[in-house]
């Protein structure tokens, strides 16, 4: 339990600098606090359904399978998609650096 609620404090500051640096129009002001209600919500949402849901789940099921397997391939999908945007975004900065060091 500890482990997930240090998980979850650094992925929040990790959210909350993004969205408070983000430079938005200010009709789009929303979205920035739309983005911190939504992961506000989302942990809390997930607990509720798994509470809904622990007396059908059978561990050993099929079913139970297909699902675990389908939502383990979408959080690896996700972990490299976000992987690769971090390097090109770094690459991108790394190289206009690298570019204005070897100008003469």
């Amino acid at each position: 339990m500890s482990h997930h609620f240090s998980t979850e404090t650094f992925e929040g500051m990790g959210l909350g600098a993004r969205l408070a640096f983000m430079k938005l129009p200010a009709s789009y002001t929303w979205v920035l606090y739309a983005g911190a209600a939504l992961y506000g919500l989302t942990t809390p949402l997930g607990i509720a359904v798994g509470l809904g849901v622990r007396t059908l789940y059978n561990p050993g099921s099929t079913t139970a399978s297909i699902v675990s397997g389908v939502l383990d391939s979408l959080s690896a999908g996700i972990l490299v998609y976000t992987g690769l945007v971090e390097v090109r975004s770094c690459c991108n900065y790394c190289c206009q650096k690298l570019k204005v060091s070897l100008e003469p």
